[in-house]
């Protein structure tokens, strides 16, 4: 079966330009015999479109992806998960600076 999650556009309690180094999964780790990726996707413009997916391994001991770009205002995510395996995800982290208005 396959899994799809979006959040809200979240802002991050500020007008200002974010930037984001990194974002990290909190979840499950997968056996390493099994092929488990977590595609991730974002949206700058209310959910209109969104950016190209990048898979996250959950087969890691670190699950995550960096340089994800800046962003104005509201950015919305996206994870799909689609492989025979279950996907208990607890959490999303992001590591990002805030630039000045």
């Amino acid at each position: 079966f396959s899994m799809i999650f979006v959040t809200a556009p979240l802002d991050e309690d500020t007008t200002n330009k974010k930037f984001v180094k990194r974002l990290r999964i909190i979840g499950d780790t997968q056996a390493t015999n099994t092929t488990s990726n977590l595609g991730v996707q974002y949206s700058d413009d209310d959910q209109v479109s969104y950016s190209a997916s990048r898979n996250i391994d959950l087969s890691k001991n670190v699950k995550e992806l960096t340089r994800l770009g800046s962003f104005d205002g509201r950015r919305s995510w996206k994870f799909t998960h689609s492989a025979d395996t279950d996907c208990r995800l607890r959490a999303f982290e992001l590591i990002k600076e805030i630039g000045e208005k």
